[in-house]
C-alpha cells in the first residue's frame, strides 16, 4: 500500500541526509517529467487596420499618419466619392511616404470607384504618410493594414498541460 504524504515527511525528518536528497531527486525527477509534457504555442502577429476619409482642401490633403514603430504596410484600400466620367484624363490620388529625410512619391490614377493597392512596403517608427487627392474628387475613403515589426509586438507564451 502507498504511503501517505505525511507518513513520507515523516520518514525523511528522522532520516540522514543522503535520503533527504535522494527525495529531492525524485521530486526534481517528476518536476521535469511534469515539463516535458507542456507545450508552447506562439501567436499569430494580425494587421492593424488604419482608416480615415477626408475630402480634398486648398491643399488636396485627405489624410495623414504616423507610424508608431517599425512595420511593413501590406496592402490597402481606396474608395473615392464623386464622378469618373473622364476616363481619358481620370482624377489622381498621390501617396507620399516620409522616412527619416527621404520622401517617396506614388501617383495613382483613379479609373473605378475602389481600388485594391498591394504595397509590402516596409516603414521605419517615425514614418509619415500623407495622400493627396484631386479636387474633383468629393472625398477618399481610405484604409492601410499594418503589420508591426516583432521587436516592437509583445509575444506572449500560452502554455497547456498535457491531460496525460
Amino acid at each position: 500500500m502507498a504511503k501517505t504524504l505525511e507518513e513520507r515527511v515523516a520518514e525523511l525528518e528522522g532520516a540522514g541526509v543522503n535520503m533527504r536528497v535522494r527525495a529531492l531527486e525524485v521530486v526534481a525527477k517528476r518536476q521535469a517529467r511534469q515539463k516535458a509534457k507542456k507545450k508552447t504555442f506562439t501567436g499569430i502577429l494580425f494587421p492593424y487596420p488604419i482608416m480615415g476619409f477626408g475630402e480634398p482642401g486648398e491643399d488636396g490633403v485627405v489624410f495623414k499618419t504616423i507610424f508608431p514603430c517599425d512595420g511593413t504596410l501590406v496592402n490597402a484600400v481606396i474608395e473615392v466619392e464623386g464622378a469618373l466620367t473622364d476616363q481619358d484624363n481620370p482624377p489622381t490620388i498621390t501617396a507620399q511616404l516620409t522616412i527619416e529625410r527621404d520622401v517617396y512619391d506614388r501617383q495613382f490614377d483613379i479609373r473605378k470607384k475602389v481600388s485594391d493597392i498591394e504595397l509590402d512596403l516596409p516603414v521605419l517608427r517615425g514614418a509619415k504618410l500623407q495622400i493627396e487627392a484631386d479636387k474633383r474628387l468629393e472625398g477618399v475613403w481610405v484604409g492601410i493594414l499594418f503589420i508591426p515589426a516583432v521587436s516592437d509586438a509583445v509575444i506572449r507564451k500560452i502554455v497547456e498541460e498535457s491531460a496525460k
